[in-house]
């Protein structure tokens, strides 16, 4: 784990959803690669058909841990449909076997 932080409370009625993206991937040696995921945790948010056709800013995904007034401006701003939805921001490093060339 590189960084995890809450962003916006959630309730045990809450339903949480996550979505996540590859921020970065690194090869260690022939065998192994380093892969950076940056997920976001949603409180009750139907990604299939809430997100389906919604573009969720690059700068969410962000490697940088980010404040959560932050996230809330770019929310509010660019992608209103998560405001006040993002319950937590994680980003960890994966290994994973290499790719085959």
């Amino acid at each position: 784990m590189v960084h995890s932080s809450h962003i916006n409370t959630v309730a045990p009625e809450d339903r949480i959803g996550a979505v996540s993206r590859i921020i970065d991937f690194e090869k260690m040696d022939e065998n192994l690669e380093a892969v950076t995921v940056k997920t976001l945790g949603l409180k009750n948010v139907d990604t299939c058909n809430e997100l389906q056709n919604i573009d969720i800013p690059e700068a969410l995904f962000s490697a940088e841990e980010l404040k959560p007034s932050d996230i809330e401006a770019l929310c509010s701003d660019q992608c209103p449909v998560l405001s006040q939805r993002i319950a937590l921001q994680a980003t960890r490093v994966l290994l994973r076997p290499a790719c085959a060339p």
